[in-house]
């Protein structure tokens, strides 16, 4: 699985969507905020071109000389092989050493550049990878492998222009007995040097719903649009550290978020703050303009090459800014143990999936007919899922385009409710400055109640 993702790292409340945001999550090291459009697809370390190491010229040497020369060379082919034998086998640490240790012993060859610019970026340093590739093509300007290996890496740090829009459909469950929501989206990130990024993002939602129960305790159709604005900062150290400061608003509320995380050679740890982000997790929160008060932090671990595991732990507080701050507190839990290129297939993985959301306090209220009802439709879930998904790339987005691709399917059950199929994909192009994605995920029954969620998504980014 490819380690970046466009979609949102929010775990949504309600299980369908929870689910079908959980598929999607990425495996690793990017942002929600970067507003990229890669696909969250899973993939082995690549060794970097096997460069031909340098050595002076050998005229007029004596037989003794040129034997000492060819074992010196044979010596190094055979360092440059371990190294290489490291790094596909994820042993990044080891990796680094050896090709530091090339790199001091043959300061003119590209290959161990090359090589710690790949260590680099299989471990969350795009920055540091960037710096060495650089140095590496300028060891060998005439190897084309590096310099593809370059363009790639600056690719994924284009500034870009971003358009999304998401179609959901929601039929029963918990909340109203039909909604269709449409939420469009544009933004992009610009770059200020080599350190610092900024972005903005505007989403609007149109919501058609049929028997919505409002915090007041009514329940009627709604018809209408609602708006939410996204910018941030970001930061990123030459070693892949990030600190990013975040903005939100919606029509009554304006908050604030700070996030960040930190990679090393097994995976990332992460952690973020947020207040008063407005929730479009489901329709009542669109409506009603509901916020989100989160502490959460995160931990991607690689354990081998095949096996990857990430969790994610939250306390959050949600509330109705024209209504009532306080209106609900839980604990979320977000876990996945994933094991890729099953039975030797590339793009092949099982997965267990966790999306759990334990209430913790609420508001209740009393309506006109005398019935007790919470104005937010969030209750206790604790949802399993296993999954397969297959996923992979074709082609170049340097010749006629680069194909890539993600499936997943499954079955999940909610330890409060009932039990029924998850699946999710997703469809990628990229040819030159332009990246088109499509999507779309299914959930039936996973809940307290019955109800189906399909949801189906397209986006385009145009980088500059």
């Amino acid at each position: 699985m490819k380690r970046y993702e466009r979609l949102r790292n929010d775990m949504l409340a309600l299980p369908a969507m929870a689910i079908i945001v959980g598929l999607a999550a990425p495996a690793a090291h990017a942002d929600e905020a970067t507003l990229a459009t890669r696909p969250a697809a899973a993939r082995a370390p690549a060794a970097a071109a096997v460069v031909p190491v340098a050595a002076p010229p050998a005229a007029e040497a004596s037989p003794d000389d040129q034997a000492a020369e060819a074992a010196r060379q044979g010596e190094m082919r055979l360092r440059l092989l371990d190294a290489q034998l490291l790094l596909v086998t994820g042993r990044f640490t080891a990796a680094r050493e050896a090709y530091a240790g090339l790199r001091s012993d043959v300061p003119t060859s590209a290959e161990p550049v090359a090589g710690l610019a790949t260590v680099a970026r299989e471990t969350g340093r795009p920055r540091l990878a960037r710096e060495l590739q650089r140095e590496a093509v300028l060891l060998d300007p005439g190897n084309t492998s590096l310099a593809s290996g370059l363009v790639a890496l600056e690719r994924d740090r284009a500034p870009r222009l971003r358009g999304d829009i998401e179609q959901r459909i929601q039929r029963g469950g918990i909340g109203s007995d039909k909604a269709d929501i449409t939420i469009g989206e544009a933004g992009g990130h610009w770059n200020v040097g080599e350190a610092w990024r900024i972005g903005a993002t505007q989403g609007v939602a149109h919501v058609d719903a049929t028997n919505v129960r409002r915090p007041s305790g009514a329940v009627r159709d709604f018809s209408g649009d609602r708006i939410r604005t996204e910018v941030f900062l970001q930061h990123e150290w030459r070693e892949g550290a990030t600190v990013q400061a975040s903005l939100f608003a919606n029509e009554w509320s304006a908050g604030f978020g700070l996030s960040g995380r930190l990679p090393d050679d097994w995976g990332y740890t992460g952690a973020r703050i947020e207040y008063r982000r407005p929730v479009w997790d489901f329709v009542e929160a669109i409506i009603d303009g509901a916020v989100r008060d989160r502490v959460a932090a995160e931990r991607f671990q690689r354990f081998t090459p095949q096996l990857t595991g990430r969790i994610e732990v939250g306390l959050n507080r949600y509330g109705i800014p024209r209504d009532e701050e306080d209106i609900l507190s839980s604990a979320t839990v977000r876990g996945e143990l994933r094991y890729g290129d099953l039975g030797g297939i590339a793009g092949l993985s099982i997965a267990y999936a966790l999306d759990a959301e334990y209430v913790l306090d609420e508001t209740r209220r009393i309506d006109a007919s005398g019935a007790s009802f919470q104005p937010l439709p969030i209750v206790d879930r604790e949802v399993h899922a296993g999954l397969i998904g297959y996923g992979g790339t074709r082609g170049s987005v340097n010749g006629d385009g680069r194909l890539t691709y993600q499936f997943q399917a499954g079955y999940g059950a909610d330890r409060y409710g009932r039990s029924g199929p998850v699946a999710y994909g997703t469809i990628g192009y990229a040819v030159g400055p332009v990246e088109i994605s499509l999507r779309a995920g299914y959930v039936r029954n996973i809940g307290r109640s019955q109800g189906e969620t399909t949801v189906l998504g397209a986006a385009m980014a145009f980088l500059f």
